[in-house]
Parts: C-alpha cells; sequence; structure tokens
C-alpha cells in the first residue's frame, strides 16, 4: 500500500504561457481532474508567485521572463488533494537557492558573471 508520494522537480509547466486563445489550462487540472495531488507552494503561499525562473532577479539569467517551471506536488492517498486526509501533505514551502556562493564564478559563452560569487543554478529551487 502506498500512503503518499511526491513529484519534485524541473517540469517545465508553464501555466502563464500565452497563446492567441488565451492562457493554457493549468497543468495540474489536465492531468489530475480528480484533485488528488497538491501542489505545496499554491497550498503553502496561496497568492504568491513562487517563480523558479526569474530572470529580473537572477543575474545569471537575461530577459525579463518569470515562471514557475519548477513544482513539488504531493499525493496524500487520493484523498481529496488538501494535503491532511491521511496526515501527510505539505506545511511549509520555502524558496532555496537565491543566494550567491562567494568566490565562484560563472561563464556562459559570451557572458561571465562574477559579481562576487554565483547562484548554484540558473532556475530557483522549491523545498517543502
Amino acid at each position: 500500500r502506498i500512503d503518499a508520494a511526491i513529484i519534485t522537480g524541473d517540469l517545465n509547466w508553464d501555466d502563464e504561457r500565452k497563446r492567441s486563445t488565451g492562457n493554457d489550462e493549468k497543468m495540474l487540472e489536465v492531468i489530475d481532474s480528480a484533485h488528488t495531488w497538491t501542489d505545496a507552494w499554491l497550498h503553502c503561499r496561496p497568492g504568491e508567485d513562487g517563480y523558479t525562473y526569474d530572470a529580473k532577479l537572477n543575474d545569471m539569467l537575461r530577459g525579463n521572463l518569470r515562471r514557475r517551471f519548477d513544482r513539488c506536488l504531493v499525493w496524500n492517498g487520493g484523498g481529496g488533494g488538501n494535503g491532511s486526509d491521511n496526515g501527510i501533505g505539505p506545511v511549509q514551502c520555502e524558496m532555496i537557492g537565491k543566494s550567491c556562493i562567494a568566490g565562484l564564478t560563472y561563464r556562459k559563452e559570451k557572458q561571465k558573471f562574477s559579481n562576487g560569487g554565483f547562484i548554484p543554478t540558473g532556475e530557483f529551487i522549491e523545498q517543502p
């Protein structure tokens, strides 16, 4: 018997992508119509963007793109998706990997970053 499961990582979901017909459907609603999975960030921090790819805040990225490509999804036994049916679910979420690592530099083709350190990833990480 499986009581809980977690899927986390760079899922590259783009729920905010604009198309000529409007926004894409929310990916979690498309694949989980029974609402048995909980998006940890939305559950713990409703109303906060939680961008894991943020070109405005991350000096390693160019442009202005801001999205939440990375996700942490929790399945709690299939009982409604609110993360509490069997006592297993997200309680707190924080964004990690947003601070520079001092003394490291990063070179990407023609671009070099050496502003006193470098962020460990191009994308920030959601940690439940």
